[in-house]
């Protein structure tokens, strides 16, 4: 997907896990598409450019994104980030889960 409409479009009809988001997206920015996703998704986002300004790198992640990994880069190190990423991710909603379960069970209870 290139465009910032489709991302939008898709992530609608979609359930993603994780989403690689480059910063340059037709008429519009990788940057404003974080913001809108963050509006709404809980969800892994690492930025993947060929820019390597220190201030893109600073506002990726101040705005929401969860890494920024600079071009060219190994296919090793982005698999080893997007699993140690998407497991934390999971043992946060795990631990979510159960505290809101605990939550409800103490509720009929009380």
């Amino acid at each position: 997907m290139t465009s910032f409409d489709a991302a939008v479009a898709f992530l609608e009809k979609h359930e993603v896990s994780l989403l690689l988001l480059d910063i340059n997206l037709g008429e519009r920015s990788g940057f404003e598409l974080c913001r809108r996703i963050r509006e709404s998704y809980d969800m892994p986002i690492f930025f993947i450019s060929a820019r390597t300004s220190d201030d893109d790198v600073l506002i990726a992640l101040n705005i929401g994104g969860d890494d920024y990994i600079k071009k060219p880069y190994t296919l090793n190190v982005l698999l080893a980030k997007v699993k140690a990423v998407l497991e934390r991710y999971e043992k946060a909603r795990e631990a979510a889960r159960q505290a809101a379960s605990g939550a409800v069970r103490s509720w009929l209870r009380g």
